[in-house]
């Protein structure tokens, strides 16, 4: 019974961050093949997978399970999350009474998914050479503004197919508002890796 127990707490944030990456990649299909009958499901698919990345962390801390392995995982299933909604924000733009906004919210979009691309290969490159590749406190706050970004979007996105009324453009101004500082973040983090990458070198 005692190796039981061992093993429920030596693998049970893996299995959580597993478990947020079928919720993720399940809803990822749903937003691309059926994202107006389903966005209430989708919405609380994102939100599911955005609890274990919470939960997993605070599970792998409270049992001292904190590995490479699981810090890797976890960057990936935030990436199976955020990054196929990124696009779709490209896919599916929201209106907007003028012009400029939807050129500026693409511009920041593309900044954002180029600030995922570094990361994810940052911590490939990591893992390989032994280096923390845990969240930094930019990394989180990136991965909460993503997370209100993409959940603003589609609640925006449902409200203006279904509605004319002007106010559904206010909260679409504040999806392009969130991105500002959340690709602020997403770069200061990049940075955080650059860091313990040059530390390392130096050791």
């Amino acid at each position: 019974m005692k190796n039981i127990l061992n093993a429920v707490k030596t693998n049970a944030a893996d299995v959580i961050t597993i478990t947020g990456m079928i919720l993720a990649g399940w809803a990822n299909y749903l937003a691309f093949f059926d994202l107006e009958r389903r966005i209430w499901l989708i919405l609380c698919l994102v939100s599911g997978a955005g609890l274990t990345d919470w939960i997993d962390g605070w599970i792998a801390r409270k049992f001292g399970t904190q590995s490479q392995a699981g810090a890797f995982l976890d960057r990936l299933r935030d990436k199976i999350l955020i990054c196929p909604f990124l696009i779709l924000i490209l896919q599916q733009p929201l209106k907007f009474p003028e012009s400029l906004t939807p050129s500026l919210l693409n511009i920041l979009i593309y900044f954002m998914l180029g600030a995922e691309l570094i990361l994810i290969v940052g911590a490939a490159i990591g893992i390989i050479k032994g280096l923390n590749v845990a969240s930094s406190k930019y990394g989180k706050q990136k991965m909460f503004g993503e997370f209100f970004v993409v959940a603003i979007w589609m609640s925006t996105w449902w409200l203006q197919k279904h509605t004319t009324n002007g106010l559904v453009y206010l909260p679409a101004y504040l999806v392009v508002l969130l991105l500002f500082p959340t690709v602020i973040w997403g770069y200061q983090s990049i940075g955080g890796y650059l860091e313990r990458y040059l530390k390392k070198s130096q050791e």
